[in-house]
């Protein structure tokens, strides 16, 4: 019988789960136009969710138009800071009035790139007052930014939170464990923790949570997490409470994953015992294929990728193999559309001049990271459907030029 109640109560907390999973989904594609991920008809392709909505594909519904990730009939507001409106002329098919796909700004302080971006991605007035809210950084070591969130970032975006309303605001991650001293620990030594004190923020580690506190994704709606141990992945229940999530990644690249954006810091949110069982997760392509089956069950409403700096050689860590090399970028990419934002933040890393062998040696689209996370419709599906919109943003072309390459 105890197996049986606790059965029921791990379902009744996934079905809770769901719904606001389905609601996340269903605002992006009414209000965005984006993709959304395939929930509950499994991985492989678009189907209908748990109220019969077809939450597959990446254009704007019934349009035949990319999606442009904007607000509908919302110029902005300049004297809200958490909607400052945009600058391009409406006739701008890269910066439509109702916001784009992708907005990019390189203002001279990172709050200011922060809202301009957003601004120009399509505001924030997706958030209602007494929303709930998850803001989910790279918090994977101790190493300061930009090998973890920059602080300066956590603490722009929960003002701009606040501005419009927000009610609870939770900042949440799980570090790397091979590396020791535990998540809240690694929050300390990179300035996560402290932030989130002085903004009066609620601040969680999920390394060490309870089966009580966890959502099981059965092995059907992940079948790339499996092996002798366990099957499929379990991740913390605030995402269960909480209304959106806000993905704030930094970009960097990874000696085994080839890069570190928005789609792969959501492995943050899948528990120790999962990523350890799942070692062979370290490996391409099944690596590619295991974060996308996380974003497929998981969906941010923003993605806001801070590349003011990037780590463009080694990594994820300072000392990875061949050493880390940092370099000045100048940028902050926000997008509703994950694929849309890691394909923006790879072209910088091209631009920038990246000598990393796995940056140079695919396209942004033939990434195994977006090939996985095109084929479960997270998003937009090719170059014909990407648009980048940052008024006189240095170097735009190229950034473009590099976006669009097959």
């Amino acid at each position: 019988m105890k197996k049986s109640r606790t059965a029921s109560a791990e379902e009744r907390l996934y079905q809770e789960f769901l719904k606001r999973e389905q609601s996340r989904r269903a605002f992006l594609r009414r209000t965005f136009g984006l993709g959304a991920a395939v929930l509950i008809s499994g991985c492989g392709g678009s189907g209908p969710g748990p109220t019969g909505e077809d939450v597959g594909g990446g254009t704007n519904p019934g349009s035949g138009q990319p999606p442009v990730g904007g607000n509908p009939g919302n110029p902005g507001n300049p004297g809200d800071p958490s909607n400052p409106g945009q600058d391009p002329a409406p006739s701008d098919p890269m910066c439509p009035s109702s916001g784009a796909l992708v907005g990019i700004s390189d203002a001279a302080t990172r709050g200011e790139a922060i809202e301009k971006a957003i601004a120009l991605a399509g505001g924030l007035d997706f958030i209602k007052p007494g929303d709930k809210i998850l803001l989910k950084p790279n918090c994977n070591s101790g190493d300061a930014y930009p090998y973890s969130t920059h602080p300066e970032t956590i603490r722009k975006v929960v003002e701009m939170l606040k501005a419009r309303g927000a009610g609870r605001i939770v900042i949440g991650d799980r570090g790397c464990s091979f590396l020791g001293g535990g998540t809240l620990g690694k929050m300390q030594s990179n300035g996560i923790a402290d932030m989130a004190k002085q903004l009066g923020v609620e601040l969680q580690s999920w390394d060490n949570l309870g089966s009580g506190e966890l959502i099981k994704v059965p092995k059907d709606k992940a079948p790339s997490w499996d092996n002798a141990m366990s099957s499929g992945f379990s991740y913390p229940k605030i995402l269960a409470e909480v209304d959106h999530i806000i993905n704030l990644p930094c970009a960097k690249t990874h000696y085994l994953a080839f890069y570190s954006m928005s789609l792969k810091n959501l492995i943050g949110i899948t528990t120790t015992s999962d990523r350890q069982s799942n070692i062979i997760m370290h490996t391409m392509p099944k690596l590619a294929d295991q974060i996308a089956e996380i974003n497929a069950n998981v969906t941010p409403t923003l993605n806001i990728l801070d590349i003011t700096k990037a780590v463009v050689q080694g990594g994820p860590l300072p000392t990875d193999y061949p050493g880390g090399i940092v370099r000045d970028a100048g940028y902050v990419v926000v997008s509703r559309d994950r694929i849309a934002t890691d394909v923006t933040g790879l072209a910088i890393l091209k631009v920038i001049g990246s000598p990393a062998t796995a940056i140079n040696t695919y396209s942004c689209w033939n990434q195994p990271q977006i090939v996985s996370a095109i084929r479960l419709k997270l998003g937009i599906t090719g170059p014909e459907q990407y648009t980048l919109c940052g008024p006189g943003v240095k170097n735009l072309e190229q950034i473009l030029q590099k976006a669009k390459e097959r």
